[in-house]
């Protein structure tokens, strides 16, 4: 059985914590033995309620299983399933302007705390609230512009706020909490105050954003509180001639700074999938606002989409390299110039990959974990329904992370007893050692390095990304499709070494087996960086244009230019 404290990491990084702490301590009386009446009373869930969510969770895995052995049956292997489905399909580019509907509703016992016209400075104002508008304009490189309209008023639900939560969802639908949203759009509708007409699309509401009174389930409180999200009504409802409604979003008014909430769902409106593994692992983490990103800085600054969720919403087209290793420049993505590199892994057809994007911490993504080089591994194959990223034996989106230690693809529970509460605390959703070159100073991905570029099949992939500079507003890498050995593709070309005719360097030997860099008029016996032993002489001088990869220089001490060497003026 886990610490207390241990089980509070544990329900701080779930993405239902409420519902999971009740089913710890549901588990906990169970092998105590004591009388399942008493659960609720002691902190656990009533038995039928803990049974229901057991077995949703079988069911969940049965299904997954029975998609994919028809999928199996069918087409031979996952991989050569056509992307007919699911969130990878492609879609048209999410850009122009949306123009979102926004009702409110309170009900018998919760009431509302915040006017109407808070609501529009929170979702639709533009340059100084940092709103939900002002994220999708940052994220989108000003491609998509989300304006709106909140109703004037709040309606009123015909019953508690209890008689709309849905304690076990139905084939991840909510089927209670859909009463709630129709009930809202009736009252709209009947009031006959609002014209849908600016949010219909061929018939349609685009969307529809309704928020309740109070707080919801994401806050981590009683299992008795809605769980925000985004559904379809059972059956669509007419609203006006020839206009219906259809998809939703429902989101709760409390903490009401958070527009992470909104932004998240607001994703899926328009065409992104959930990116975390349900009760597992974060897998993507803090880093994508479609993992849990969207709860950086309690929700107000959520991290932007990640490179994958920009190239499906067409808001970046990625520079494809098939070309063997070369230097690259890597402007930072949120820039106007910044860039999304992908490089295919062989032999896959295009549907296994790399991403590469430089994030830095500014603007929406100041809250990031870290900052740097992030690498992401993608495989279509999987991408086939709504959660790809299920199944954490072959997820479809993972982040590689530069110190090797895959934190977060792990089962939460797992890493905690291994690792100590208070690293995972901060390992379960991302930290300094996820982007390169990050804490661990790893400046290689290739495929002897640690992750490496292999494929999921443990194929090598020849994707090579080298000599990763430090993390800046522009970075730079040797980065490419090997087409040589090993050995020849390690070393980098004379014209990488940024130097100059009247520059030398002298490299000074710290021991026999060890260099490290001697800035000017320090102690060369000072803390620096080790790169092993090289072919030379002591205090031998090296010239601008020599290939010091040729001399045994490890190229994984390389940051695009010779970092372990003192460059100063040849005074002769």
């Amino acid at each position: 059985m886990f610490s207390k404290k241990t089980d509070r990491i544990c329900q701080e990084r779930h993405l239902h914590p409420s519902v999971y702490k009740k089913i710890r301590k549901t588990r906990d009386l169970i092998e105590k033995g004591l009388d399942p009446e008493e659960f609720p009373d002691k902190g656990g869930l009533d038995l039928r309620t803990f049974e229901a969510l057991k077995k949703r969770r079988q069911d969940q895995k049965q299904t997954m299983m029975n998609r994919e052995e028809k999928l199996v049956s069918q087409y031979g292997s996952l991989e050569a399933a056509p992307l007919t489905v699911g969130p990878c399909k492609k879609i048209e580019p999410v850009i122009g302007t949306r123009n979102v509907l926004v009702l409110l509703t309170e009900f018998k016992d919760v009431k509302h705390s915040h006017d109407p016209l808070e609501f529009e400075d929170l979702l639709f104002s533009k340059g100084s609230h940092k709103s939900m508008r002002d994220y999708y304009l940052e994220a989108s490189g000003n491609q998509l512009d989300i304006t709106g309209k909140v109703n004037e008023e709040w309606y009123s639900a015909a019953g508690n706020r209890v008689d709309y939560v849905d304690e076990v969802p139905v084939n991840r639908h909510y089927p209670r909490a859909r009463k709630l949203v129709k009930e809202t759009i009736l009252q709209a509708k009947n009031e006959g105050k609002i014209d849908f007409t600016p949010f219909a699309s061929d018939g349609k509401i685009e969307m529809l954003i309704v928020v309740y009174a109070g707080k919801g389930l994401d806050t981590g409180l009683d299992i008795n509180y809605i769980r925000p999200h985004q559904d379809r009504l059972e059956e669509p409802l007419e609203v006006q001639d020839g206009i219906w409604a259809d998809r939703y979003c429902l989101v709760s008014e409390l903490p009401f700074n958070d527009i992470g909430c909104y932004c998240h769902e607001v994703g899926h409106l328009l065409g992104l999938p959930d990116l975390y593994k349900e009760g597992y692992s974060p897998v993507v983490g803090s880093w994508c606002l479609m993992g849990i990103g969207d709860h950086l800085n309690n929700g107000r600054t959520p991290a932007h989409p990640s490179a994958w969720c920009k190239i499906h919403l067409g808001w970046r087209e990625p520079e494809l390299i098939k070309k063997p290793p070369e230097i690259q420049d890597i402007p930072a993505v949120i820039d106007d110039d910044g860039v999304i590199y992908k490089l295919e892994v062989q032999g896959s057809g295009g549907r296994e990959y790399f991403l590469l994007e430089n994030r830095q911490q500014k603007g929406f993504d100041r809250y990031l974990p870290g900052n740097g080089l992030l690498i992401w591994h993608v495989d279509e194959s999987r991408c086939v329904y709504q959660a790809p990223n299920s199944d954490p034996e072959h997820f479809f989106l993972t982040l590689e992370q530069s110190d090797g230690k895959n934190e977060l693809q792990r089962d939460m529970t797992v890493l905690i007893k291994e690792e100590g509460v208070e690293v995972a605390q901060k390992e379960l959703t991302g930290d300094d050692g996820d982007a390169f070159p990050g804490v661990t100073v790893n400046r290689n991905f290739d495929d002897k390095s640690n992750p490496n570029s292999n494929s999921y099949k443990g194929t090598k992939s020849l994707v090579r990304v080298n000599s990763i500079s430090d993390s800046d507003e522009v970075m730079k890498a040797h980065m490419g499709v090997q087409t040589q050995s090993r050995d020849e593709s390690r070393e980098t070309p004379a014209d990488a070494i940024e130097s100059s005719a009247d520059e030398t360097a002298k490299l000074v030997l710290q021991s026999f087996i060890d260099l490290m860099i001697k800035e000017e008029d320090e102690d060369p016996y000072d803390e620096g960086y080790e790169a092993g032993k090289l072919d030379i002489i002591e205090e031998e001088k090296i010239k601008p244009d020599l290939n010091l990869f040729k001399k045994g220089y490890k190229q994984g001490y390389s940051q695009g230019y010779i970092d372990a060497w003192e460059k100063f003026r040849n005074t002769k």
